[in-house]
């Protein structure tokens, strides 16, 4: 839990966002591999993977955009 509010932190800090266009990209792919999940969970799946990818770059010294 701690570990989750200061991931939350630093993404609110950095202004890390997953856009609307890289999120129907991401769902896209996910398509692809998930046929049979609903619009919603790909969608939920797909910012979090953004948002992770974003927060690791910035993490390892990298831009997140």
């Amino acid at each position: 839990l701690k570990t989750t509010l200061i991931f939350k932190g630093i993404r609110e800090k950095e202004g890390i966002r997953a856009e609307n266009e890289e999120i129907n990209e991401e769902v896209g792919k996910l398509k692809f591999y998930y046929p049979d999940r609903s619009e919603d969970s790909l969608r939920h799946t797909a910012e979090t993977m953004i948002l992770q990818r974003k927060l690791s770059s910035v993490l390892e010294g990298e831009s997140a955009q």
